[in-house]
């Protein structure tokens, strides 16, 4: 059921919410007499289940402090099904929020990638032209498309194998780890 939501979501017909999944889910083994409020508890014990699982990509915030440090707005758009909320949660305890100009959670802003809406949304709270930003994503069919799609330049961060690279969508650049992001701006400035 999650694949096909999340293919929903990010091709505009609805919005995926972790509330909604777990009703949707539900009613597939016949569950139908349960409350909101049972479903806003249950949602929050899967998100604290799934943040527990959390985990920083090395060298997170160094890179951001020095992006930050070297003058640079940074924004972020978020594919999700749970609330931004949460995200900020764990963006705190790794110490990353401080770091943050603008964000957009899909779930919450009913926008989704590779729609450039929520780009758009950012670059709008950065004050920020889009041929003047940067988008850094590891999904080549969301984020590098979508931020192109912004008009924004993207360079693709091989973090995982957890996307495959699409033909047809090349990024500007790529880097393979995050202290390589700091030096490629600043040659593009």
């Amino acid at each position: 059921m999650l694949p096909r939501m999340w293919q929903a979501a990010i091709h505009h017909e609805e919005n995926l919410q972790v509330q909604n999944l777990l009703r949707q889910s539900l009613r597939q083994i016949g569950v139908e007499n349960i409350s909101d409020a049972q479903l806003a508890e249950a949602a929050a014990a899967y998100g604290r289940a799934i943040q527990a699982q959390a985990e920083l990509i090395e060298n997170a915030v160094q890179t951001v402090a020095q992006i930050k440090a070297a003058g640079y707005k940074v924004g972020l758009v978020s594919n999700t099904m749970f609330p931004g909320q949460m995200h900020r949660e764990d963006m705190a305890r790794f110490g990353l929020l401080p770091y943050f100009d603008a964000m957009v959670f899909s779930a919450d802003a009913n926008k989704w990638k590779p729609n450039p809406d929520p780009f758009w949304q950012v670059l709008a709270d950065l004050d920020a032209p889009p041929e003047t930003a940067v988008y850094i994503g590891d999904d080549p069919a969301s984020d590098m498309a979508g931020g192109q799609s912004a008009g924004m330049y993207t360079i693709y961060f091989q973090s995982s194998q957890r996307f495959s690279k699409p033909d047809g969508i090349e990024p500007h650049a790529e880097i393979a780890s995050l202290p390589e992001l700091l030096p490629l701006l600043a040659q593009w400035d």
